[in-house]
């Protein structure tokens, strides 16, 4: 007997640590409880039958302090099946905490590969973006042949040619078709190479003329920005046509793209482009 009280208070001490939730015993014989008032007098008794689900609410020197509906009563450990359902609790627990803790490195691990990945797709977004040095060159945005406006990130990481030309021009307009094989085998080789094109046509609508007419591929300088006199100052541009070649980081290459382009075929001409 006294083991048995040792063990049930050792398993007193166990329910009080995994108590978190209700423990549920059955009672294992007919129990006649006591009713007592506020004052703890006794004011009568009810009858408990045998197989009635009570939750425990304390367990302490081989008594347990249960509830059934809104009664409370104390009823002795041994008249319920209280070692066993511990047993069982317990296991519960410890299975939910397993579970609670495999949950946490779920969410721990996810929330590492979120922060991973926002971190990757941030290093991929600055990658993608032009240095300034460009955006010095050309401004934020720029155009396609059908006037829709485009950013100059697209220029990213690419060697650029500007191109100085006017539908006007003769020689403009004999070397643009060799500009554009140019650029479509400089494509077709895998070669991050554009072009952005610098009109100095009279009207936006002969710029676009222009640029369909010899089914330009690449972008332009919006027609009248600010950046065509900088770009024609800084590359002291005098004459049309004009292809200066800038890496990507938007550094001078070469001031005789023209003839470079003339000169070599599209793989030589971006190796050589691509050193400097």
């Amino acid at each position: 007997m006294t083991r048995k009280l040792t063990l049930l208070a050792i398993l007193s001490i166990c329910f009080q640590v995994f108590s978190a939730q209700p423990l549920i015993v059955d009672l294992l014989t007919d129990f006649k409880a006591p009713i007592t008032g506020a004052d703890g007098d006794v004011r009568g008794s009810v009858m408990v039958r045998r197989g009635t689900k009570l939750t425990v609410l304390k367990a302490d020197d081989g008594n347990l302090r249960v509830k059934k509906d809104n009664l409370e009563f104390t009823i002795a450990a041994d008249k319920t099946n209280f070692t066993e359902a511990l047993e069982a609790y317990k296991k519960r627990r410890e299975a939910l905490d397993r579970r609670t803790e495999e949950l946490a490195q779920k969410r721990a691990a996810e929330a590492e590969e979120a922060r991973n990945a926002a971190a990757a797709a941030a290093a991929e977004a600055a990658s993608q973006q032009a240095p300034d040095a460009l955006k010095e060159l050309f401004g934020d945005n720029l155009v396609d042949s059908k006037g829709k406006k485009r950013s100059v990130d697209e220029l990213s990481g690419k060697v650029v040619g500007i191109y100085f030309s006017a539908h006007w021009c003769p020689p403009c307009r004999a070397f643009t078709p060799k500009l554009v094989e140019f650029h479509e085998k400089m494509t077709a080789a895998g070669k991050p190479f554009e072009i952005v094109f610098v009109s100095s046509d009279r009207s936006e609508d002969a710029m676009f003329d222009y640029m369909k007419e010899t089914k330009m591929p690449w972008l332009s300088l919006p027609f009248g920005d600010k950046h065509k006199g900088l770009l024609s100052g800084k590359f002291g541009v005098r004459g049309i046509p004009t292809l200066v070649i800038v890496n990507e980081a938007g550094e001078t290459v070469t001031l005789n793209g023209r003839g470079e382009v003339g000169q070599l075929s599209p793989e030589d001409a971006y190796t050589r482009w691509a050193k400097k």
